[in-house]
């Protein structure tokens, strides 16, 4: 019993000496008011990649032996993300491999699962993406992609 108290004695005095740190000092610089205001450490550019209609057939169900299928259309825009200094090397990527790129994105979608095509922030697929994307687009760091809307609709 005498061991269990000096315990929680301990255990208050910590506390208070914590709590006693922390008081007495300055008060603080920060003018939390203007953190909205603050600027990036680093300014991006944003490119577009193109506007997509995808034809995506999904296995909905077995029905006996038989598959029943269901079409489901995804429209979205694609935006990557590049430094400043990389933007005109990667418009010109861009101009060159147009068609490689939308056959690659189209494949890249046709093949993703339903779970992946559910996804909130579709980063599976943007990962994927970035992935068979950044070597077609020369040496153009590609920070992010963005898809700021997916919708899918059934045919």
């Amino acid at each position: 019993m005498i061991r269990f108290a000096s315990i929680r004695i301990r255990a208050f005095a910590l506390g208070c000496a914590c709590l006693l740190m922390g008081c007495g000092g300055a008060e603080s610089k920060v003018d939390f008011d203007s953190i909205g205001e603050l600027r990036d450490a680093e300014q991006l550019s944003e490119v577009s990649l193109g506007s997509y209609q995808v034809p995506i057939p999904s296995l909905v169900a077995l029905e006996g032996n038989t598959e029943v299928r269901n079409m489901v259309r995804v429209d979205f825009e694609l935006w990557c993300v590049v430094a400043p200094e990389d933007e005109k090397e990667l418009r010109a990527a861009i101009k060159r491999q147009r068609g490689a790129i939308h056959d690659r994105v189209i494949t890249i979608f046709r093949r993703a699962s339903l779970e992946d095509l559910a996804e909130a922030d579709h980063s599976t697929i943007k990962t994927r993406l970035k992935d068979e994307l950044q070597p077609m687009l020369g040496s153009a760091e590609l920070r992010r992609l963005l898809l700021p809307e997916v919708r899918s609709d059934s045919l």
